[in-house]
């Protein structure tokens, strides 16, 4: 009998990233798939915009969290660091102090994921893509290596 590939946990970090950006991305688009930037409301396809984290994706209990990220577009997301002040008052807007509060506390918690519960999270959010035919073919490679598609 094979012995199943046993595949270190940064794979499935990696995997679980390009997964979970595609779902968010592709969340937020409209139905020809044009998303705005969070913080500066520039239009873009969804496969030109990026995954943009209010707290760094270090902190792991928040890094594949949805109320912790927003679509946004490369000169936000890379150029101005997030645009902090723009997101972290659109966000507080939007989940008010309450869910501020509470995403702040879980940024702070110590969360190591296992390769299962990574795995699992992967397939979740495979399974929640609008446009599973539209994802990248690094993504695909990823997915077919942990037998999700």
């Amino acid at each position: 009998m094979k012995k199943k590939k046993d595949y270190k946990r940064s794979s499935y970090v990696r995997a679980l990233d390009d997964v979970f950006s595609h779902y968010l991305r592709q969340r937020y688009a409209d139905d020809d798939g044009y998303v705005r930037c969070y913080t500066c409301d520039t239009v873009l396809h969804w496969t030109e915009i990026q995954c943009g984290h209010y707290y760094s994706r270090g902190a792991q209990a928040t890094r594949w969290d949805e109320k912790d990220c927003r679509p946004q577009c490369y000169s936000c997301n890379v150029g101005k660091n997030g645009n902090y002040p723009v997101f972290a008052k659109r966000l507080r807007q939007e989940i008010g102090d309450d869910g501020m509060d509470e995403l702040e506390a879980l940024s702070h918690s110590t969360s190591k994921f296992l390769r299962p519960e990574l795995l699992q999270m992967i397939t979740y959010f495979y399974s929640q893509l609008r446009w599973p035919e539209q994802i990248s073919k690094t993504l695909a490679r990823e997915l077919h290596q942990f037998k999700v598609i």
